[in-house]
Formats: C-alpha cells, structure tokens, sequence
C-alpha cells in the first residue's frame, strides 16, 4: 500500500511540475522519498531521488539537482542497475554542463 502511495505521489508531483507548479511538485516528491526510505525500497528511491533532480533542474537549483542526481547515482551503482547508471551520469554530465564547468561534465 505505502509503495503504490509512494507512485502516485510522484505522478502527482510529474503533472505539478509540467505546469510549473514547482513547490508542490517538491512537497509531493518529498513525501515519496520519506516512504521510499521508510520502506527500504532502493531502486524506486533511486527514481525518486532522480526525479527531484530533474525538478531542480527545471527550477534552475543545479547545485541540488547535482546532489540528488549523485545520490541517485550511488544506489544504482549498489545495485548495479547498468542501464540506470548510465542515465545518471548522463544527467550528472548535463547538469555539470549546465553550471559552466565543462571538464566535469565530461568525465
């Protein structure tokens, strides 16, 4: 039940944030984390931790969205979740490049 909350919330906070309604969208996505972290669920955490980058990003707070895509980034490398590793370093990249600093980004 709490896991299927947890889903719904970060759809809600998808449709807040493609409205531009970015606070609530954050509020959402912070509800779902504190359940993805009470239910010890790492891969869905992983997501939701991505998904609050991508929000940042689109409120121009890189610095943050880079600290939430890194922490995205560490549990899919304790998982080994290839595929997904690969999309947070692609955002960590664009994110990085975003800010100015070139040479981050590319490595």
């Amino acid at each position: 039940m709490l896991s299927s909350t947890a889903s719904t919330l970060e759809n809600i906070s998808r449709i807040y944030k493609e409205t531009n309604r970015f606070e609530e969208a954050g509020v959402r996505l912070e509800e779902a984390i504190g359940i993805r972290e009470h239910l010890s669920d790492p891969q869905n955490l992983a997501v939701a931790y991505n998904e609050m980058g991508n929000l940042l990003v689109q409120k121009g707070e890189l610095a943050d969205a880079l600290m939430y895509y890194l922490k995205s980034l560490k549990i899919r490398q304790e998982e080994n979740l290839d595929a997904d590793i690969a999309r947070s370093l692609i955002n960590i990249g664009l994110t990085y490049k975003r800010m100015g600093s070139s040479q981050n980004a590319l490595e």
